[in-house]
């Protein structure tokens, strides 16, 4: 009063400013994925991957990267830049299940930050029902990223030129295999939130899952975690030994199990030349897939097929699931060295299932 002549008065109030009353106030047209269509998302960036070696073109292992990381972003529920900022010592050990490994626990240090703040660090436990992701990260770290020659550099997601991967390169790589997989672009312009949520109408996994993403109910420092197995859902070690199986060390020789696909030589049979000629005629059995998928069903061989599609096609083709499906055991060479060129070959790329809540439970 003595050196203004006014008392202070609030600017803000609850007339003037905003409120907050919903979790969630993004565009509507946003929704979140069901299963089905996180897998096909996986199934797709797994299948770039393939489509871009058997063209002979270059980027098949930033491909393969880029599919390592969408399954990394989903398992542990990161945010976009939370997953930028990730070096290999970020991956530790979690002596709860010692059967995850180096990757039972993921340290963030790029999370979001408060107003004036820095980025927020905290620590994310790899659940139960992500395991699946285990053999992915092995095979990335073990295999693939040792050939973009990174050198020195501590980052978990590098380039060809041996710099961290840029947030624009994330957006892209989600929305390439967005496109792959025919899903609606409604789900999200890139990588956001609706990628990491299920639907809804879909049973949700156990409350040891994040419910949104960059949030975790598991943290460091909950002491009961460190005191008692029942702070994390333990899962079988042996079960996860035989999901995982390993190679004999030495050997020469494997025997590895192919299948000829033969849907356009049984389409080219009954008059069916046109690939998007199956789209109304699945549709019409209960089976709707979209065009780029129907393309795909028909010219590579798929690596999963539900039976749904599987007897449409039978009745569509009056023919047999053996009509379609030869199997034939390959025996393959173990190359030990470089092809012709002095260049290894390029790992195959390890393609994950996602795993569902039993809806009973």
């Amino acid at each position: 009063m003595e050196r203004f002549g006014v008392a202070p008065q609030q600017v803000l109030d609850e007339w003037n400013t905003v409120a907050h009353v919903i979790d969630y106030e993004g565009r509507p047209g946003r929704r979140p994925l069901t299963y089905d269509e996180v897998q096909a998302l996986f199934d797709a960036a797994d299948g770039l991957v393939d489509e871009i070696r058997k063209r002979g073109r270059k980027g098949s292992l930033a491909a393969h990267r880029d599919a390592v990381l969408l399954k990394t972003i989903y398992a542990f529920g990161l945010r976009r830049q939370e997953a930028w900022g990730l070096d290999l010592p970020d991956l530790r050990h979690n002596p709860k299940i010692k059967a995850f490994g180096r990757f039972g626990v993921l340290h963030v240090r790029w999370g979001q930050a408060s107003r004036g703040s820095p980025p927020k660090r905290r620590t994310v436990l790899l659940v139960p029902e992500m395991d699946w992701l285990v053999p992915v990260l092995e095979h990335w770290l073990n295999e693939v990223r040792p050939l973009l020659s990174p050198a020195g550099h501590p980052a978990l997601w590098v380039t060809e030129r041996r710099s961290r991967l840029s947030l624009r390169r994330m957006d892209e790589a989600f929305c390439a295999a967005r496109g792959a997989a025919g899903l609606d672009p409604g789900a999200g312009p890139a990588l956001s939130a609706s990628f990491l949520h299920h639907a809804p109408d879909r049973t949700r996994l156990p409350g040891a899952v994040r419910s949104r993403s960059g949030w975790t109910p598991l943290w460091i420092d909950h002491r009961h975690l460190h005191r008692s197995v029942a702070g994390v859902p333990q899962s079988p070690v042996d079960a996860l030994a035989a999901r995982t199986p390993s190679r004999p060390m030495g050997a020469t020789m494997i025997k590895k199990m192919g299948i000829a696909w033969q849907l356009r030589l049984r389409m080219a049979e009954r008059g069916l030349f046109q690939t998007s000629d199956l789209v109304p005629l699945l549709a019409e059995r209960g089976v709707h897939l979209s065009r780029e998928q129907v393309f795909r069903l028909v010219t590579q061989p798929p690596q999963r097929l539900s039976m749904d599609t599987l007897a449409a096609l039978c009745d569509i083709l009056t023919c047999t699931p053996n009509d379609l499906i030869h199997v034939e055991a390959v025996n393959a060479q173990v190359r030990k060295s470089g092809e012709a060129g002095g260049r290894p070959a390029p790992p195959a790329v390890r393609r994950s299932t996602i795993r569902r809540p039993d809806p009973a439970s």
